[in-house]
């Protein structure tokens, strides 16, 4: 008789084992191994110099949500009560609950994905109520920009880097990086997706590994 739950244990740690699954890569957990990443302060007191309210710029994968949610851990740290919103102007992980009409800062990833109707009303409301607002998007805004990322093949072999040595074990080089980033179109999301499939071939050879 086949025991389903402990293939279901050994499937979801095989998956966990790659540095590259999802589970390590999301913004929320994924280390902001930034070329600024000691510039988190200049970044936040930035946006508060322009009274709580920015947005952070750059193409698509290059790492604004992760940004953002480090940011986010700062502020939360610094009391400034960050409040993170949905694309339904809903409170993420709370959606229930009214949105906070004070003493906060919304914080909106990938706010093109709002109507342009719905953009002018929240940055008016916030303006008015004098709410802080931190959002994430590809162009320029009516907001200050507190940060502009591009795509940077130092910070792509940082972060692969990085995401390796948690394991113990490097099966992608820089050079494996640099091959790969320019097929990836330099998009650092998709470089990580196409390092998931890599690291999963080789960890089936170890003598691919990198010393």
């Amino acid at each position: 008789m086949t025991d389903h739950s402990s293939q279901c244990i050994s499937h979801k740690t095989s998956l966990f084992s790659n540095p590259f699954c999802t589970h390590w890569i999301t913004p929320s957990s994924c280390e902001f191994n930034q070329r600024f990443n000691g510039e988190i302060q200049h970044v936040m007191q930035t946006m508060l110099d322009f009274g709580c309210r920015g947005q952070i710029m750059g193409p698509h994968g290059v790492g604004k949500s992760t940004l953002m949610h480090r940011i986010c851990k700062q502020l939360d740290k610094d009391g400034l009560n960050p409040v993170l919103i949905d694309a339904d102007l809903r409170i993420v992980g709370n959606p229930e609950e009214e949105l906070p009409a004070k003493n906060c800062i919304w914080v909106i990833d990938s706010f093109e994905s709002l109507t342009r109707r719905q953009q002018s009303r929240v940055i008016k409301h916030t303006k008015r109520q004098r709410i802080g607002l931190l959002v994430t998007a590809h162009r320029q805004l009516s907001l200050p920009v507190v940060a502009r990322l591009s795509p940077n093949l130092d910070h792509a072999i940082a972060v692969v880097r990085n995401l390796q040595s948690r394991f113990g074990k490097v099966y992608l080089s820089d050079d494996d990086v640099r091959r790969l980033w320019p097929e990836c179109q330099n998009d650092l999301r998709e470089l990580l997706m196409a390092c998931y499939d890599k690291w999963q071939e080789h960890s089936r050879t170890p003598a691919t590994l990198v010393v």
